[in-house]
C-alpha cells in the first residue's frame, strides 16, 4: 500500500471514532455515517481497491493491489485483477507488465528511438562495410569497422586487403596479417659482411651472398685468405663460395725458402741448415774435414766448407789440427808411438818385423821373421818354446821334471810316480769337478789321489795282494774299481780313505770296463772257467739296490770290455766291445737283456780295442797283430741308430787305418771335437789325437811305457789329457799333456 492509501485509511478511522462518540441517529445506507455525523471516505486511492464498503459502523476498507514488478502506477478492483498504467525508469508498459528496456543496440546497429512509456528502444543496421566482421555506427552514415575477415585488416574504419607475397629480401614475417592489422616484416639479424640473407624468424638467418673479400661458408661470411704462404702458389682465386686455393711448390730437397707461381717454376732462395745453394739446388755441406785437415772456411749460404791439410808430422798416420799451425798426432805408423803430439820410434824387439808401442818401454811385436811367431808381444819359436809350444799360450807342463817342447809338441810330463817300477798296468779316472785325478798301481794294489791345484799325490786306498785294480770310474763321492784278480766290483768312499765296499762279488774271472753317470753304475764281468759273462747296471744310491743285467753272454764264449755311455750325466744307452764275438754291442739303460748287436766282423785273431761316444755317434778302434811287432789299427765311426739296430756297412765311416808302427789299442776317449787313444806296447807305447771327422793323427807322446788308459780333464783341467804308464824304467806313474 502506497503513502496516499495509508492516509485515506487513517482519515476513515478518525471519522469512525468520532461517529461512535456522538452516537448514531439510527439511519442506514450510504448516508448512515452522515446521519451519524461521520462521512464515509471517498473512493480507494490509486493502487488500492475497496475490500469492504462503508457501514453504519465502519468506513470502507481499501487494500493494496497485488504488486506488479517495476510498476509505478497500477489499478485493481480485487486482489487479482491489477493493471499497471505506468512503469519505472528503464522499463516500458507491455501487455500490462513492465518489460525492461533492452541494452544498447547490438554490434553493427544504431538506436533509432529511445525506450518510452509503452515501447522499447528501436535499432537499425549500420550501413554495410565490405569484408568487415566487427562494425559500429550511431547513424546511417557514421559506420566504422574494427575487425575484418580473413585476408583483410581494419584500417581507418574500413577493411584493407592484407599485403601479399613474401617479405622483402632480408626480412621475415614477424607478425601475420590479422583482423585489425596488416602483417609485419622485420629485418633478419645482421650477418657481418653479408650482402644477401634470408630468414624465417629472428634466429635462423642464412647468408646467400657475401661482400667483396669474403666467401660464403656454412651460412657465414669468412674473410678470404691473404696471399699464398711462402712455398705455395694460388691455384684458384677467392670466390663467392670458396676461399682462394694454394698448392705447394714442387719440393726442392733441403730448401728452406722456396717460391713459385705454378707447379713447375719453383725457385729456391735459401737452403736448410747443413746445405748450401748451388745452381738453384741445395747441396749437403760436406762432413767434418777428413783426418789430417782443418776447416778453413765454414759451409755458408752459397758455398761448401773448405778444408786445408794440416802441416805434416813425420810417421804420423792420424793427425788433427784446427789451424795450419796447431797440428797434433793421434796415431803413429808401426814402430812409432805418440809423444808430445809427434811420433817417436819404439824400442826394437829382436826378430820383430812389425811392432807397436804407446811409450818408449811397452813395445809389442805383432809380426816376426821366420821361424818366429808373435806371442804376447814377443817373438818366440813355437817349435821349441815351452811357454808357447805349437801355439801362443800353450805352455808345456813340467810335472816332476823339466818342461820340453820339440817340433811344436810338448813332451808329456810325469806328475806323479808309483812306489816302485814293477811293470804295473795303471788305470785312472778324473773327478767330475776336474780337481782330482785318481789312478792305480795294479801290481802294488794301490789307489792314488792326485790333487791338481796343489800338485800333491796321496794314497787313497791300499788293497792288499788279493785285489788288482784294472778299470775305474768316479762320481765324486766314490771311486769304483773293477778287480782283475777275481772279477769283483769295489767302491772306495773318497771322504774316508781305505773304506772299501764290495758292489758286486767276484766270479773268479776279470773285472773289465766300468762307467758311472749321475744315476747308475755300469760294469762288465768276464768270469773264469765256464762262467757266464755279463754287462750290468745298478743305481749308485744305496748298497743293496737291485742289479739289472743288460747283457748275458754264452758261457766261456763272450768277452765284454771297455764300456762307453752316450751321456756322462744321464745315459740312455750303454755301448761295449765283445772281444770274443768280435762285435760292437749296445743296450738301453734299464732294459734287462736288451743287448743289440750294432756291428759284426771285427778282427778276431788276438783282437783288442776301445769304444767311445759323444751322444750322437759312437767311435771304436780295433787292433790285431800284423807283421813283425806292428799291429793293424783301424778307427771307425757311425751315428747311433734310433731305435737301436744293426748298423749297415755303408753307414760306417773308417776314420783312420795303419799297419805299421803301432801297438794294440787299449783306451779311447772323445771330447772337444777330437778322439784320443792309447797304443800299448811294453816299451814304445804312444798317445795320439785326431779330429772326430778323421785325418792324420797327432802323436802327443811316444816312446812311453805301457799306457793303460787316457782321460780328459774337466773344469780347471779341461785343457789337459791324463794317462798312466808302466814298465818303463823309472818313469812309471801319472802323466799329463796338453790336449
Amino acid at each position: 500500500m502506497n503513502h496516499l492509501g495509508r492516509m485515506r485509511v487513517g482519515l476513515s478511522l478518525l471519522a469512525f471514532v468520532a461517529a461512535a462518540a456522538c452516537g448514531s441517529k439510527g439511519k442506514s445506507g450510504t448516508d448512515a455515517g452522515v446521519d451519524a455525523g461521520v462521512a464515509c471516505s471517498g473512493a480507494c486511492p490509486a493502487g488500492q481497491y475497496q475490500s469492504a464498503p462503508c457501514t453504519a459502523t465502519a468506513d470502507r476498507i481499501c487494500s493494496a493491489c497485488t504488486s506488479i514488478k517495476n510498476c509505478n502506477a497500477e489499478t485493481c478492483t480485487s486482489d487479482s485483477n491489477q493493471t499497471c498504467t505506468a512503469c519505472g525508469t528503464g522499463y516500458y508498459l507491455s501487455n500490462g507488465i513492465c518489460a525492461a528496456c533492452s541494452g544498447g543496440c547490438p554490434a553493427g546497429q544504431y538506436q533509432t528511438a529511445a525506450c518510452g512509456a509503452t515501447a522499447d528502444r528501436a535499432c537499425a543496421a549500420c550501413t554495410a562495410i565490405a569484408n568487415c566482421t566487427a562494425e559500429t555506427c550511431t547513424t546511417t552514415s557514421d559506420q566504422s569497422c574494427s575487425a575484418c575477415g580473413t585476408g583483410y585488416f581494419a584500417s581507418k574504419g574500413s577493411c584493407a586487403a592484407c599485403s601479399s607475397g613474401a617479405c622483402p629480401s632480408g626480412q621475415y614475417e614477424s607478425t601475420a596479417c590479422g583482423p585489425t592489422a596488416d602483417r609485419v616484416c622485420s629485418s633478419c639479424p645482421v650477418i657481418p659482411n653479408c650482402t644477401a640473407e634470408t630468414c624465417t624468424n629472428g634466429s635462423d638467418q642464412t647468408c646467400t651472398a657475401c661482400g667483396t673479400g669474403y666467401y660464403l661458408a656454412s651460412g657465414a661470411c669468412v674473410a678470404c685468405s691473404g696471399a699464398c704462404p711462402a712455398g705455395q702458389y694460388q691455384t684458384a682465386a677467392c670466390s663467392a663460395a670458396n676461399d682462394r686455393a694454394c698448392s705447394a711448390c714442387a719440393a726442392i730437397t733441403a730448401c728452406a725458402t722456396e717460391s713459385c707461381t705454378t707447379g713447375s717454376d719453383e725457385t729456391c732462395s735459401a737452403c736448410q741448415t747443413g746445405y748450401y745453394l748451388s745452381g738453384g739446388a741445395c747441396v749437403a755441406c760436406s762432413g767434418a774435414c777428413p783426418a789430417g785437415q782443418f776447416q778453413s772456411a765454414a759451409c755458408g749460404a752459397t758455398a761448401d766448407r773448405a778444408c786445408s791439410a794440416c802441416t805434416a808430422i813425420g810417421n804420423c798416420t792420424a793427425e788433427t789440427c784446427t789451424t795450419a799451425s796447431d797440428q797434433t798426432c793421434g796415431t803413429c805408423s808401426g814402430g812409432y808411438y805418440v809423444s808430445g803430439g809427434a811420433c817417436s820410434a819404439c824400442t826394437a824387439v829382436i826378430h820383430c818385423t812389425a811392432e807397436t808401442c804407446t811409450t818408449g818401454s811397452d813395445q809389442t811385436c805383432t809380426a816376426c821373421s821366420s821361424p818366429y811367431s808373435a806371442c804376447s808381444g814377443a817373438c818366440v819359436d813355437e817349435q821349441t818354446d815351452v811357454a808357447n809350444c805349437g801355439g801362443c799360450g800353450l805352455a808345456c807342463p813340467a810335472g816332476l821334471g823339466t818342461a820340453t817342447c820339440a817340433s811344436g809338441l810338448c813332451a808329456p810330463a810325469q806328475i806323479a810316480s808309483s812306489a816302485n817300477n814293477l811293470g804295473a798296468f795303471h788305470s785312472l779316472t778324473v773327478d767330475p769337478s776336474g780337481g782330482t785325478v785318481y789312478w792305480t798301481d795294479e801290481v802294488n794294489h794301490i789307489l792314488h789321489a792326485y790333487v791338481v791345484a796343489t800338485a800333491t799325490d796321496s794314497v787313497l786306498a791300499s788293497f792288499g795282494a788279493n785285489i788288482r785294480p784294472l778299470h775305474m770310474a768316479t762320481d765324486g763321492t766314490y771311486v769304483y774299481i773293477s778287480d782283475e784278480n777275481g772279477g769283483a766290483l769295489e767302491k772306495i768312499l773318497i771322504a774316508a780313505p781305505n773304506t772299501l765296499t764290495t758292489v758286486s762279488g767276484g766270479n773268479g774271472g776279470e773285472g773289465q770296463g766300468v762307467a758311472v753317470d749321475g744315476q747308475n753304475l755300469y760294469w762288465c764281468s768276464v768270469p773264469g772257467g765256464n762262467g757266464t759273462p755279463t754287462v750290468s747296471q745298478r743305481p749308485i744310491a744305496g748298497s743293496n739296490t737291485p742289479v739289472t743285467t743288460l747283457f748275458t753272454g754264452a758261457a766261456n764264449s763272450n768277452f765284454p770290455y771297455d764300456l762307453a755311455l752316450d751321456s756322462p750325466t744321464a745315459a740312455t744307452t750303454v755301448f761295449w766291445l765283445d772281444g770274443a764275438a768280435n762285435t760292437v754291442n749296445a743296450a738301453p739303460v734299464g732294459v734287462a737283456n736288451g743287448n743289440v748287436v750294432l756291428v759284426t766282423g771285427l778282427p778276431s785273431s788276438g783282437a783288442s780295442g776301445a769304444i767311445a761316444s759323444d751322444g750322437t755317434r759312437i767311435y771304436w778302434a780295433t787292433s790285431s797283430p800284423g807283421s813283425g811287432s806292428d799291429w793293424i789299427l783301424n778307427i771307425y765311426s757311425a751315428a747311433i741308430p734310433a731305435p737301436l739296430a744293426a748298423i749297415p756297412a755303408n753307414a760306417i765311416t773308417k776314420l783312420y787305418s795303419t799297419t805299421t808302427g803301432t801297438g794294440s789299442v787299449f783306451s779311447m776317449i772323445v771330447g772337444g771335437g777330437n778322439l784320443y787313444w792309447s797304443e800299448r806296447s811294453v816299451s814304445n807305447s804312444s798317445v795320439s789325437r785326431m779330429p772326430v771327422t778323421g785325418g792324420t793323427p797327432t802323436v802327443l807322446g811316444t816312446g812311453l811305457g805301457t799306457v793303460n788308459a787316457v782321460r780328459l780333464g774337466t773344469g780347471p783341467t779341461s785343457g789337459f789329457l791324463f794317462w798312466t804308464e808302466g814298465s818303463n824304467g823309472n818313469a812309471d806313474g801319472l802323466y799329463e799333456a796338453l790336449k
